[in-house]
């Protein structure tokens, strides 16, 4: 009972820490998949705005030249312009340099998502495994239940084989002392009848049927105890086999 306890502890263990994998597992595609559209939303962005500005720089480098052509004024604002746009250019081209490092980042989160999944396998094996155990335990207890029914049983018809065996002995020792009695009483009639020989009719008629009720009552009791010792020695038996 105690091991079946303990799997139901170790199966809800397991069952919980499925349902935070789960839940980690799902918040991780969720911000895998919002890191992804971010990422490519704004790789989008940049390269479009890299292509408007290129064409645009391309537009004003040439508006620039023409103007630079016009006066030394116009020349310094073409400069000043200019400077602007390699400023502008500097900014995306590090934004550019960033894109790897999405990617690397976007990767990471792959990379741990698969060793989320495989975790969740894992543990998905093991709650197998309990569950199994559990009917294998659910389908012992039966067993375990009428063989504990059957030892007390056993136990509660040992005492009553004991109390039995008890009550012979102490029958056993009474048939004894009543056959040592009968076997006395026969020794003794012999010698009496001798000795009454030269008493006369009344007097020894007399004195044997005093003694007949005495020797009729010890061999009726050793007639009742030989059938009790007969009926009990079985069990008597049996018990000190068991």
């Amino acid at each position: 009972m105690s091991k079946e306890v303990e799997d139901l502890e170790d199966k809800a263990m397991l069952e919980d820490s499925l349902q935070e994998l789960h839940g980690k597992l799902e918040l991780s595609e969720s911000n895998l998949s919002s890191l992804q559209m971010e990422s490519e939303i704004k790789l989008f962005e940049l390269l479009e705005d890299v292509k408007s500005k290129e064409e645009k720089h391309k537009s004003i480098v040439k508006g620039l030249e023409l103007k630079l052509k016009v006066s030394a004024y116009e020349k310094q604002q073409v400069t000043e312009e200019t400077s602007s746009l390699r400023i502008q250019l500097l900014k995306t081209s590090l934004l550019q340099d960033e894109i790897p490092d999405l990617k690397r980042s976007l990767n990471e989160v792959k990379f741990e998502n698969k060793k989320l999944e495989s975790s969740l396998h894992i543990l998905s094996g093991d709650n197998e495994e309990l569950k199994a155990d559990k009917i294998l335990s659910m389908q012992e207890i039966p067993d375990m239940q009428r063989t504990i029914a059957e030892l007390g049983d056993c136990r509660h018809g040992k005492v009553s084989r004991e109390e039995k065996l008890f009550r012979l002995e102490g029958d056993l020792t009474a048939r004894k002392a009543i056959g040592a009695q009968d076997a006395e009483l026969k020794m003794s009639l012999p010698r009496l009848m001798d000795e009454d020989v030269v008493v006369e009719g009344d007097g020894y008629e007399g004195k044997i049927s005093s003694l007949q009720p005495e020797l009729q009552d010890l061999q009726e009791r050793y007639f009742d105890m030989s059938l009790k010792y007969a009926d009990v020695e079985p069990n008597s038996r049996n018990f000190y086999c068991s």
